[in-house]
């Protein structure tokens, strides 16, 4: 962990809230367009049978439940045809 980010303060560190790395969310929960929760694992970095580009698998046990009224989902941006930017959506 970076020195400086372990002594960084912010809101969320005022909330007592603690970030969880290495997650994967499995399932949106909640009835037709509204959200009550995420349905969540944890996973650990696994490289393939070659021993390139590690992969996400899910570790057995650790699914955990987090209540949710909003969701933001980030889209990764991959390169098209020879134009070297990354667009927003």
């Amino acid at each position: 962990m970076c020195y400086a980010w372990a002594l960084m303060t912010s809101h969320a560190h005022e909330e007592e809230v603690r970030p969880r790395f290495s997650v994967i969310t499995k399932e949106f929960l909640g009835a037709k367009e509204t959200l009550a929760g995420l349905r969540c694992a944890e996973v650990e970095w696994k490289k393939d049978e070659q021993g390139r580009n590690a992969v996400p698998v899910e570790k057995v046990g650790t699914e955990f439940t987090v209540e949710a009224d909003m969701a933001i989902l980030a889209k990764r941006q991959e390169k098209t045809g020879g134009s070297h930017l990354n667009y927003w959506i």
